[in-house]
Parts: structure tokens; sequence; C-alpha cells
């Protein structure tokens, strides 16, 4: 079965925001043309770069942090195809004990699973049009946006979380992220980023109700897994208040 293209790039930004991260936090004071290149390096795991390890293989395996993005299914579940019947005790040895299914909470389309051999390294590392591995400008300006957006979607979050703080439930993973999925599809006028004020003129008025189920805007994925309320229970720094974030990392601030 294809990958859906909003998970595909759901995915690329994911790992490119993660990529980034763990740049900034090793080298707070490093940016430009090295942060890009060790986020590039972070991403494809480099052969000549064997101590960076690929965010892209463990995200394909399941290891560490991103063993929270699937649930693990017996595989025993699943029908295999064989070339030929003598091969399918071969078949059975071979066969690992369980697969990835990749959380409806992330995909958003409950008619659909989308497992672990719907990824290949080859697809989410590559540009679609090229087949070239996706260039480190292009994984820069992707975990950047995705950065600013998640950015817009904390300040749903805080005046949600302020109004739901005294629930007794306290606040539950998958009504915020509907909330914040919903406030942002009308602020960003049904795009999966934010329109340029020419778009916003030219585009019609956006309700809740009128969200597609499988919307998301551009970060979703690591808003739900490393944002306030994290799936990981580990928090990345979004930060509302730029000032604060440019502190934090000051070869980041734009020039003057």
């Amino acid at each position: 079965m294809s990958l859906p293209r909003y998970v595909l790039h759901e995915v690329r930004a994911l790992l490119a925001v993660h990529c980034m991260k763990l740049c900034m936090a090793a080298r707070p004071f490093e940016g430009g043309d090295r942060l890009k290149d060790e986020t590039y390096k972070r991403f494809h795991g480099l052969e000549n770069h064997q101590s960076v390890q690929s965010v892209l293989h463990d995200f394909m395996t399941g290891n560490d942090v991103y063993a929270y993005a699937f649930d693990f299914v017996e595989f025993n579940s699943v029908e295999m195809e064989v070339d030929r019947a003598d091969d399918e005790s071969y078949q059975r040895q071979l066969r690992p004990r369980h697969m990835l299914v990749l959380k409806e909470i992330l995909h958003r389309d409950p008619s659909r699973k989308i497992c672990q051999h719907d990824f290949t390294l080859e697809v989410i590392a590559n540009n679609n049009h090229t087949g070239d591995k996706l260039t480190r400008d292009i994984l820069y300006k992707m975990a950047v946006k995705a950065s600013e957006n998640c950015e817009h979607a904390l300040k749903h979050y805080n005046l949600y979380a302020d109004v739901h703080k005294n629930d007794p439930s306290g606040l539950v993973l998958a009504d915020m992220l509907e909330h914040v999925l919903r406030k942002m599809y009308v602020e960003f006028k049904g795009c999966s980023e934010k329109p340029t004020s020419k778009e916003r003129k030219n585009k019609h008025i956006y309700e809740e109700e009128d969200m597609p189920e499988t919307h998301v805007f551009q970060g979703f994925f690591a808003f739900a897994m490393f944002g306030p309320l994290p799936m990981t229970g580990k928090k990345w720094i979004f930060s509302v208040d730029k000032e604060e974030f440019f502190q934090r990392y000051p070869a980041l601030r734009p020039a003057a």
C-alpha cells in the first residue's frame, strides 16, 4: 500500500526537527552552514561519519523514542506472500515476531493501518523529484517551518490547558491534539502552514467542523511526540517567546 503523502511529509519534518534539536543542544552557539551540515549528517547517518547515528534509522526500527510512534503487532495476524509453497517454512523462520504499525493518533485515518513495511529508507530519505538524498537546505527549511508551526500550536495548547487545568481527568492527549488541530485549521485557512497575506485574502472562512479527518499542520508529528504533552515523555523546547528562544540559541538569531 502506498504511503499517504502527508504522512511521508510529516515523518520527514519530524526527523528534520529532531536532528536540528540534537545539533542545537550539542552546539547552541553554532548556526548557519554548520548547523545545516550537522542536521544533514544526523538525518542520513553518512558513511564517512560513522560516529553520527542516523535518526532515520532509529525511526525505521522503532528505536529509542520512536518506539512511541508505533504499536507492536503480532506478525501471525498478517498474511505474507511467498513465491513457492516449499518456501513457506523458510519464510516463517525469517519472519520477525512483531511488526510496527504507526499509531492512529498520528496518521488520523481509522480506515487504514500504516505498517513499517509501507516506509522505506529510500522513500523517506530521497527527494521525490530527483531520487537524490534530501539536501541539507531542504531538511533545514523543513525543520524551521515545522518548529515555527509548533510554536503557533503551542499558543492554542496554552489556552486549552488553562481552561482544562482543573478537569478531574486532567489533560487528555487525544482531546488536546484534536483541539489544537482544529484551531490551527482555522488559523491557517485550511493549509498545512501559515498562509501568506495574499493567500489569506483569497481564502474563504474556514470553520473547525469543516476540518477533514486526516488534516494535519506541518510539524504535527513533532508536536504530538515532543510537544507540551509528549507521547514520548520528552519535551522539546518550543517557545512562543522569540527572545527566550534566541537567548538559548543565539546563533539562530537573524542578522539585524
